[in-house]
């Protein structure tokens, strides 16, 4: 290429000879087949050698212009994608904070370049530590926010994260352009293509499951995947598919740190002498969240006997789940136990299986129909929880206000509810707007997606099977959703009927993530000649949406 060209308009020329090649490529191929001479192979030996060759310059031309964008980065600060706001004051291990900024700072070195990514980083504590405020301190950093001008991406994983909705979520993010993936395999190969040229860091928060790294793994030179975990294995299990990731590890508090911590989360001053606090970080094993839900225990009352105190958080006779420190799980009980009568409202949220996002709209109406207290009272409720740390509220003008629990927190309250009982409850709560059937029901972000799970969790299998051979539901789903959230409700039953749907909804894959409207259609094509009665029944509904459909004769 000529030396007064840009870089970008070098890349536009290169463009447009591969695709000139691919079209000489694709004339001789069908020359080939129409039984061409020798002369016409060595073309395209000849042509495919230079698509090779085009195709390396291109990767290269990109690679230096996203080069020349990080020089000039110094004024370009990236968006912040669901990264949480810090808290009011926060405790900064200065060299765990230090050793992974420079990390995420520096340039991608040769082999990273070679081998297609920077190391990942992975930073692992037991649970309430401070992890994601590590995280989103970094994500925060002015220096940090240059580097990766592209963005930085906030993912909640959780227990059961929706792994295509997170990746297609970054894809439209980075392009502007609505992408459906069959499965997260071809969303991490998508995802490599639209990265190559892109500086980005992405952020896997409570991560449980080594497959949820590996759906972001690997995505470009200057892309960066930072992930915080509580399980001390998931390091060993990366290395088996990343031999390149690196594992960091975040500290307790010193006593410093601790008494520093505990001082600033007081809103009083309230007269406790220096051996009772030290026992105080000692029962709460110096653990910051747990310092802080006992913080405000004290915030909430005047006069506490800081001896029964300690000792409540030491008593040996509560039983908790054994996948978070015990400190922390006593606090929790101890600071539930102060909400007197308002307790069994928290215990509610046990029946959201989600908890990284649960919307407000969905627990007003439960709690409404359990408890019968007002819209008002209920936000209320749920702000004075956020204030006490039992949960995180996060105001979203896109998708509607939500709020998220920590796992010791959900883990928790699957334990204390009785969760049976709450699933129905909240079926009852939710029949009373469908007045014509469930496919009639609030399209609040939640209903849609997670009515058929609540079904089941409430032994409602008969209706459950029903409900996934109602054409008027499937449509419906389906218009709020994709064809694999609903393809994913199938797994729920074993059932003939209801296999031989799903597989009819499989094959219509290619045309229904193109057109949802074709679902009738499809489901006529793929099922006509099925002869069970539900299914015939399924059909029925199907063609009054195409009455001039015919089954193809035999």
């Amino acid at each position: 290429m000529s030396d007064e060209y840009t870089l970008e308009q070098e890349i536009i020329l290169l463009q447009q000879d591969y695709a000139l090649l691919n079209e000489t490529l694709a004339d001789l191929h069908h020359a080939l087949q129409s039984g061409a001479n020798l002369g016409v192979q060595q073309q395209v030996t000849h042509i495919e050698a230079e698509l090779v060759d085009v195709k390396r310059q291109l990767e290269q031309l990109k690679k230096n212009t996203l080069s020349v964008a990080l020089e000039m980065q110094s004024t370009t600060l990236a968006t912040l994608y669901h990264v949480p706001e810090l808290p009011p004051h926060v405790i900064v291990q200065a060299r765990i904070f230090n050793e992974l900024k420079a990390k995420l700072v520096t340039k991608p070195s040769l082999a990273e370049i070679t081998e297609g990514q920077k190391k990942p980083l992975l930073l692992q504590a037991s649970t309430g530590m401070g992890k994601s405020v590590m995280a989103s301190i970094l994500a925060h950093d002015l220096a940090i926010r240059r580097t990766f001008i592209h963005g930085i991406f906030w993912i909640k994983a959780g227990r059961k994260p929706n792994l295509l909705a997170y990746q297609t979520e970054l894809a439209q993010r980075l392009t502007g352009k609505i992408f459906y993936f069959a499965n997260t395999q071809m969303g991490n190969q998508q995802l490599r293509q639209i990265c190559q040229d892109k500086a980005c860091l992405i952020i896997l928060d409570d991560v449980w499951d080594v497959r949820d790294v590996l759906a972001f793994n690997n995505l470009g030179t200057y892309c960066q995947l930072f992930v915080t975990t509580c399980d001390n294995t998931l390091l060993g299990f990366i290395k088996n598919f990343t031999q390149n990731v690196q594992g960091h590890v975040l500290e307790v508090l010193s006593k410093e740190q601790a008494h520093e911590f505990w001082c600033h989360q007081l809103d009083h001053t309230q007269p406790i002498n220096p051996k009772d606090m030290q026992d105080i970080f000692y029962a709460c094993h110096h653990v910051p969240l747990a310092l802080k839900m006992v913080a405000n225990l004290f915030n909430s009352s005047q006069s506490i006997d800081h001896n029964q105190l300690i000792r409540k958080l030491k008593n040996p006779n509560n039983k908790f789940p054994g996948t978070h420190p015990q400190s922390l799980m006593q606090a929790l009980h101890l600071i539930l136990a102060s909400l007197g009568e308002r307790e069994e409202y928290y215990l509610a949220l046990a029946v959201f299986t989600n908890y990284t996002h649960i919307p407000q709209k969905t627990i007003v109406l439960l709690w409404h129909y359990l408890y019968a207290i007002t819209e008002e009272e209920a936000v209320s409720f749920i702000k004075e929880l956020a204030q006490k740390d039992l949960l995180h509220w996060h105001r979203d003008n896109e998708q509607g206000d939500h709020v998220s629990l920590h796992a010791f927190q959900h883990d928790y309250l699957c334990v204390e509810a009785d969760l049976e009982k709450l699933h129905s409850h909240l079926l009852t709560a939710y029949r009373r707007y469908c007045y014509h059937g469930w496919a009639h029901g609030p399209n609040d972000g939640y209903f849609f997606q997670n009515l058929c799970h609540h079904l089941l969790q409430a032994g409602w299998e008969k209706e459950l099977k029903s409900l996934l051979l109602d054409f008027d539901w499937l449509q419906q789903k389906l218009s709020v959703t994709t064809i694999f959230d609903l393809i994913a409700d199938y797994d729920l039953l074993n059932d003939i009927d209801l296999t031989l749907v799903k597989q009819g909804l499989q094959k219509a894959l290619p045309v229904l993530i193109r057109d949802k409207t074709q679902l009738a259609m499809q489901l006529l094509e793929y099922l006509w000649q099925e002869n069970s009665p539900d299914i015939q029944m399924l059909l029925n509904q199907a063609q009054e949406e195409v009455p001039d459909w015919v089954a193809p004769i035999s």
